[in-house]
C-alpha cells in the first residue's frame, strides 16, 4: 500500500470568507488558516477555499469550466 494521499481539496469561489462561514455553520468545520487561501478542517480532512472571479461565459465548453465544483463529505 502506498503512503500517497490527497492533502486537500481546493474549491474556487468568489468570496472565500463567506463560503468558509457557511462550511463552519453547516458542517462544523474549524479554521485551519486564513490568508489568500482560507483553509478549513473537518476531522482529518482539509478544504482550501481560493478566490476566483465569476465565470465570464454563460455557456462554457464542457470540461473547461470551474463554474461547477463539488466534493462529498
Amino acid at each position: 500500500m502506498s503512503d500517497l494521499r490527497i492533502a486537500a481539496i481546493r474549491l474556487l469561489c468568489p468570496d472565500p470568507g463567506r463560503t468558509a462561514s457557511f462550511y463552519r455553520a453547516a458542517f462544523g468545520c474549524e479554521a485551519a488558516e486564513e490568508g489568500a487561501t482560507v483553509a478549513l478542517r473537518l476531522g482529518e480532512e482539509r478544504v482550501e477555499l481560493a478566490r476566483t472571479e465569476a465565470p465570464r461565459r454563460a455557456d462554457p465548453a464542457p470540461g473547461h469550466s470551474t463554474a461547477f465544483q463539488h466534493f462529498a463529505i
